[in-house]
């Protein structure tokens, strides 16, 4: 995760928020692991959306690692996955993101009420790979890419397609219901991706064409290959830091996770 370049221009913070989480321990018969990431708007009616991204994933890492504890979490995703779980997570950020409010003393820009979920508004991505499947959830902009066995980089979920600066976030009003979901069984039959890249926003605009981003995509999964797993976790920041210069300026958070072997 990198700070954006106009950002460090202007003294702004990262807005930016990234968290993985993994458990290998297969005496419990449940092996596992979590990558998401949020972005923050960063808009003068969101000054606290760094704080709201970090709740972000620290949310939906929480819930998806009580699922995937399940003895059966497949079956838990696939029931919960488009109505329950999206509930969960509106309900467990907005009770979050009050409570920090709560415990600091705060100024709120003078045309809003002096508590707003918008003060904390941020975007989340999440992608869980366990043993059996590949579940994605994602609201708001940012992308989650899939490297192929053929190495090739494709979608996981469709990019939300926006007018301007406009994107679904957690801080919308039954919010819940534009937070997109996937499962994605893993039945031996079917050609299991060897990489997975959830990035925010900031990367992908540093791209004139969609096509050059999910080259990039394709590219870290051959370095990954190539050079290890250090080298690639080594650059990225720099590979990054470079990307936000020459391209968007935004802040650019990317959390992978790779197949082994």
């Amino acid at each position: 995760m990198v700070q954006g370049a106009t950002h460090i221009r202007q003294d702004k913070i990262c807005q930016d928020a990234l968290l993985l989480c993994e458990n290998g321990n297969a005496s419990d018969g449940q092996v596992f692991s979590i990558a998401c990431v949020a972005d923050g708007h960063g808009s003068d009616r969101c000054p606290f959306s760094d704080q709201g991204a970090k709740a972000a994933v620290l949310v939906a890492t929480d819930i998806l690692k009580d699922l995937l504890m399940n003895p059966d979490p497949k079956e838990m995703l696939a029931a919960q996955k488009d109505i329950r779980l999206p509930r969960q997570i509106e309900a467990r950020w907005k009770e979050t993101v009050h409570k920090m409010y709560l415990e600091q003393e705060v100024e709120t820009p003078d045309d809003m009420p002096p508590f707003s979920y918008e003060l904390y508004g941020s975007t989340l991505l999440a992608l869980a790979a366990a043993s059996g499947f590949i579940f994605a959830l994602q609201i708001g902009d940012g992308d989650i890419v899939a490297i192929e066995p053929d190495g090739l980089a494709r979608w996981l979920l469709p990019p939300c397609d926006h007018a301007g600066n406009e994107t679904e976030s957690l801080c919308m009003d039954e919010c819940w219901k534009y937070i997109r979901t996937q499962l994605i069984p893993i039945d031996g039959e079917s050609p299991v991706p060897l990489m997975f890249l959830l990035s925010t926003d900031g990367y992908a605009n540093s791209f004139v064409e969609s096509a050059g981003f999910l080259k990039v995509g394709a590219d870290i999964y051959r370095m990954w290959r190539e050079h290890g797993r250090d080298y690639v976790q080594e650059n990225l920041p720099a590979w990054l830091s470079q990307t936000t210069t020459d391209g968007s300026g935004d802040d650019i958070a990317v959390a992978i996770l790779a197949k082994e072997g």
